[in-house]
């Protein structure tokens, strides 16, 4: 099963969603048993130090897990879920349509947080286990309590109104049952970079934790007022007002001196390569090179052409054709292939979207 990060493993599927744990995990569990032992605790309350950050990410997962299943109840599928020492995320196939649905997705993970907590409080009251907060400096000692203030922690920060916190998409949905979209973001990121100007002062004097935090939370606001700019500017156009039609193909037997005649010949970054009527693969100029490198001109295509080439249906939304496209972070020349019941009809090359963008913000300047 293949990570959909290359510095995460793939852990499995559960309710069909990806599972992910980020390779620097390991990095976490070594560090707090090196620092345990360091301090005199011994190899025991090591380990069950380790065994606490297990637990702690379970509860991360279950909290993402929330997300992901309230999402799933309103059509949205949940692509994976990364767990990583920064915490969790899920990643949704595409944004909720509605405040209602957001206000929903968003408050679903701190509800799992604080239920999880307070069934922790419950158990430890019926067995007259310590409930004090100083549990969290002896978590060896009781970690069932630590394990209670941690989530309780954990649901309270979530729902701080500031992005990317799930308290700050749901104070957007909020704003947006009155003002549009865009605007409700834009209200909401001013907000989350207040705070995190307020976060990098609060200690009255300089705590690298708290600034690198408030960078990450004011960087993640303008990113996402960004995206959704670029998501509500692209709503009119359909795939089809701005796909290439009878785009020019390969065929998976052609050689590599064929393809590279087309790409002279051509502006064109990536072509199709067909099998037939179907598509079997997609060739861009640095696959072109690795395989006239590898295996000379004579080579087909088949040798050096990238297999499963990222496709859309003709009739989805514009904005899915961006997402896909933007997962793609490092290939500013990446061409999505569309298709109408398996046969493809078209291509859709990022250029094109962002030359659309461009002009769709000139004009809302010049208006």
């Amino acid at each position: 099963m293949p990570s959909n990060n290359p510095w995460s493993l793939a852990l499995g599927r559960v309710f069909g969603i990806q599972l992910e744990l980020h390779v620097t995990f390991a990095v976490l569990l070594a560090w707090a048993a090196v620092t345990t032992v360091q301090n005199g605790d011994g190899w025991r309350a090591a380990i069950t130090a380790m065994l606490l950050i297990v637990a702690v990410f379970f509860t991360i997962f279950l909290h993402e897990l929330g997300h992901a299943l309230t999402a799933r109840r309103f059509g949205i599928r949940t692509l994976d879920i990364q767990l990583t020492p920064m915490g969790g995320m899920s990643h949704l196939e595409r944004l909720p349509e509605t405040p209602r649905q957001e206000l929903a997705i968003a408050l679903a993970g701190p509800a799992v947080s604080l239920a999880i907590s307070l069934l922790l409080f419950v158990e430890l009251a019926a067995t007259r286990q310590s409930l004090e907060w100083t549990g969290l400096l002896d978590p060896a000692g009781h970690p069932l309590t630590a394990l209670m203030w941690v989530n309780l922690v954990l649901g309270l920060y979530n729902l701080l109104p500031i992005f990317p916190m799930d308290g700050g998409r749901a104070l957007r949905a909020l704003i947006a049952y009155r003002r549009t979209y865009p605007d409700a973001t834009r209200i909401a990121t001013r907000i989350a970079q207040v705070g995190s100007i307020a976060l990098a002062v609060m200690p009255g004097r300089f705590n690298l934790v708290y600034v690198l935090t408030a960078v990450w939370i004011w960087m993640s606001a303008r990113r996402e007022l960004r995206d959704v700019r670029e998501r509500h500017t692209l709503k009119p156009f359909s795939i089809r007002d701005v796909m290439v039609r009878e785009p020019q193909v390969l065929q998976i037997d052609d050689s590599l001196k064929t393809a590279a005649s087309a790409f002279v010949s051509t502006f064109q970054s990536e072509f199709p390569v067909m099998q037939g009527d179907s598509v079997a693969g997609v060739i861009g100029f640095e696959q072109l090179l690795h395989g006239l490198e590898k295996h000379g001109e004579s080579g087909a295509l088949r040798e050096a052409m990238r297999r499963d080439p990222e496709g859309i249906e003709v009739d989805a939304k514009l904005e899915d054709a961006l997402a896909k496209l933007n997962e793609n972070d490092d290939d500013s020349d990446s061409v999505l292939m569309v298709l109408e019941k398996e046969r493809l009809v078209g291509v859709v090359p990022m250029s094109n979207l962002k030359e659309l963008l461009k002009v769709e913000k000139a004009l809302r300047r010049a208006a």
